[in-house]
């Protein structure tokens, strides 16, 4: 059996409302297919819409980016615009304006990635928060494990004092807020105490799953990460709920200290 088709029959009802989540863009040309794919089918909100809106029919979106790359300003951003696409770009702020070998050293250290990346810059980063379908969202300083920092003052400067760097240097207000890797065991219940008391309004997890408004926890929202370059019926049966219960039963994922309110399932991420 495919995996499409494996999800599928593993589904349970339709999931109503999904943010999904990417990180660097490198297939420009599948990615447009994708996005236009997802247009096609389902109904893609600005976060704060989608937090509140009413279901109208179809299962709603909506999109979000995590890190910080070069490709989102020059190829995801005129995408989105030109489609009048809202997102939110989940920012770390020590990767903003990286070059050469520091961008390099950050990559490996810091995001677990080999490859060769490309971070965006300052001036990049100040047009995607001027437009007025996107948002940028903190994503910590420095792209720790919050799960392995039990000092709260150090968990602290990571969630504030990325929002500060952000906010002072966009002119802008940073209100949402993702977690580094995502998974349960990244996501402590200090960690999601200090992202609240922070101030921010909401936070992300790439943990897979619906977001349910009534009695869901705002602090620990699923996320969902596609891979756009794989087969859109995968994405679709992921979309209806067939990874979720898959997800749940991964050893590591029982395992987890975090609170896990019946909103918050878990990912497999794709980067």
């Amino acid at each position: 059996m495919r995996a499409g088709g494996a999800l599928a029959s593993l589904r349970g009802p339709v999931a109503r409302k999904r943010a999904l989540a990417f990180h660097e863009v490198p297939d420009v040309p599948r990615f447009r297919v994708f996005l236009d794919r997802l247009l096609a089918e389902y109904e893609v909100l600005a976060l704060e819409d989608w937090l509140h809106a009413p279901l109208r029919g179809r299962t709603q979106l909506t999109l979000t980016f995590d890190d910080g790359y070069a490709s989102w300003h020059a190829e995801v951003a005129p995408l989105l615009s030109e489609r009048g696409v809202p997102a939110v770009f989940f920012v770390c702020s020590g990767v903003v304006g990286l070059r050469g070998n520091e961008a390099r050293d950050f990559a490996r250290h810091r995001l677990h990635r080999s490859r060769e990346l490309e971070f965006i810059g300052p001036r990049e980063l100040t047009d995607l928060a001027a437009h007025p379908l996107f948002e940028v969202g903190g994503h910590t300083l420095t792209h720790p494990d919050l799960g392995r920092i039990h000092d709260r003052a150090t968990v602290h400067e990571e969630v504030a004092g990325n929002r500060g760097r952000l906010e002072d240097s966009l002119g802008t207000s940073v209100r949402w807020f993702s977690y580094p890797f995502g998974t349960p065991g990244n996501v402590s219940p200090l960690a999601r105490a200090v992202v609240e008391e922070a101030g921010m309004s909401a936070a992300f997890t790439l943990i897979p799953g619906k977001w349910e408004p009534e009695g869901g926890d705002r602090f620990l929202i699923a996320r969902n990460a596609l891979d756009p370059s794989a087969s859109f019926s995968l994405a679709r049966a992921w979309l209806h709920g067939g990874y979720d219960r898959l997800y749940r039963l991964k050893p590591w994922h029982r395992r987890s200290a975090v609170a896990r309110p019946r909103a918050v399932k878990r990912h497999g991420c794709w980067s």
